[in-house]
């Protein structure tokens, strides 16, 4: 019979389903469950209805936002005009950059769905996280980098395979799509 430590920290059903969740995400795959109960109690739970803004371009990142249920249309504000980039369902991380202050939005997220529940992560609850668990930041500010790696070269491969009509939304969407094993050896990853 295997004997349980009563000293290891155990965690609720309702815990464990927010640690599957979030591991299922890019940038939190790479927490075990112990780093993630460090951001478990931070995480808001919100509901946007359709057409609802989320954030706007430029606006400061103080949020990360974890799409539970729903659709969210990201785009960008070109003059008088907006151009869709991509649409962001279940599991996808929006607004990363709010794990680093001071930053600013790069595009709009606006609810297409008829609703969107969404978690809400704080930045300041992502610096605090931060300061007290270095081993945390360090695994967090190499997923971002990995995330930021990866859509760069989405985009070069977009401009060079149209070369002369670029569509920033094309290179933008595959981002945000489940990746397979054959997409990743298509891309060279």
């Amino acid at each position: 019979m295997k004997l349980r430590n009563p000293f290891k920290k155990t965690y609720s059903p309702a815990q464990r389903a927010m640690f599957r969740f979030l591991s299922r995400s890019q940038l939190f795959a790479c927490l075990d469950e112990h780093e993630l109960a460090e951001f478990y109690p931070y995480f808001y739970p919100r509901s946007f209805k359709k057409n609802e803004v989320i954030f706007f371009r430029e606006d400061p990142a103080q949020a990360v936002y974890l799409i539970r249920e729903g659709r969210v249309e990201l785009n960008i504000d070109i003059q008088d005009t907006f151009e869709v980039l991509a649409y962001a369902e279940e599991g996808v991380t929006l607004g990363s950059e709010a794990f680093l202050p001071g930053k600013r939005r790069l595009y709009n997220a606006i609810v297409s769905s008829e609703q969107a529940d969404i978690l809400v992560l704080p930045q300041v609850n992502i610096m605090d996280v931060f300061k007290k668990e270095t081993a945390i930041k360090a695994k967090l500010m190499e997923a971002l980098a990995s995330m930021y790696a990866d859509n760069t070269a989405h985009i070069f491969k977009a401009y060079r395979n149209v070369f002369g009509f670029f569509d920033l939304g094309k290179a933008y969407m595959y981002s945000f799509q489940k990746r397979t094993q054959k997409d990743d050896e298509d891309y060279g990853y």
